[in-house]
């Protein structure tokens, strides 16, 4: 028998959608696990539930879920994200997909970014002193695979937040 996922009252998933539909909701926002997303998702729409759902990138996780749960989950939830239709995007994708045979999940498109953020910040600070690279970090604005990356004085990402939808793991449509 295939293994249950439950909440964290110990609650199993299956019973969720009804408990959902009950409460009659304008949405639901996913803070969760992206098997439990995957599970719940699918129970909503097993149930005829119809609502908008919308969730973190991290429910998109290449590591923990098959390529299918991830194709599912992305037409089914709503992500915040950058524009992945930048011709950076494109070449990453391509790139990727030729050396690995599939395409580039977030994990990946996150990790690429974030690689080529610490390169630049050690080539902008000359040093390899943490708190020069730390401090190149908050002046550097790079267009990566996942958007405009830049800091705010708090040393949060800074950027336009969209909304989009994810074809096959992708970030393919801008909604609002």
């Amino acid at each position: 028998p295939e293994p249950r996922i439950l909440t964290s009252d110990g609650k199993a998933v299956d019973n969720i959608a009804g408990r959902i539909e009950d409460y009659n909701p304008e949405c639901l926002i996913l803070f969760c696990s992206p098997q439990f997303s995957a599970k719940l998702t699918g129970n909503l729409q097993n149930n005829k539930i119809r609502i908008p759902v919308f969730g973190p990138l991290s429910l998109l996780n290449e590591d923990e879920l098959a390529e299918n749960e991830i194709e599912f989950i992305g037409n089914s939830v709503l992500f915040p994200s950058g524009n992945w239709t930048e011709p950076i995007a494109k070449i990453f994708i391509k790139e990727y997909t030729k050396k690995f045979g599939k395409s580039p999940g977030m994990v990946a498109a996150y990790a690429f970014d974030a690689m080529n953020l610490i390169i630049e910040a050690i080539k902008v600070s000359g040093s390899n002193e943490r708190e020069k690279i730390q401090k190149a970090l908050s002046e550097i604005s790079l267009e990566g695979v996942t958007g405009r990356i830049r800091f705010d004085k708090m040393g949060n990402r800074s950027d336009k937040i969209q909304i989009i939808n994810v074809k096959k793991g992708i970030p393919a449509t801008l909604i609002f």
